[in-house]
């Protein structure tokens, strides 16, 4: 670090107040229950699914007896090609949770 540089965080305490403060402080543990809730390790499968139609980033799927939209960045497997076809998806449990087939 040039020595004027140093100089000017020395003489502002910059330096010392940082290193005093120590580690920040986490959030309360109420605030990473979201994250918790939107785990993607865990996945619902669903058979017999009908592939209403599809976008460049989404697929409209029929499942559980309701039309729902699943991006396919949240899609882990499937075997929907076209529309019309009648196959199987995999999706995180949190969407599944969130889109009411579960």
């Amino acid at each position: 670090m040039p020595e004027d540089l140093w100089k000017k965080y020395r003489d502002k305490g910059a330096l010392g107040k940082a290193l005093r403060s120590g580690p920040k402080k986490k959030p309360p543990a109420s605030s990473y229950a979201p994250r918790l809730q939107r785990s993607t390790h865990i996945a619902e499968s669903f058979r017999d699914v009908r592939l209403v139609a599809a976008t460049e980033k989404a697929l409209l799927v029929a499942v559980s007896g309701k039309e729902v939209w699943f991006p396919k960045s949240q899609v882990k497997q499937t075997n929907l090609a076209k529309p019309g076809d009648v196959g199987f998806i995999v999706v995180p449990s949190w969407l599944a949770i969130e889109k009411g087939i579960r």
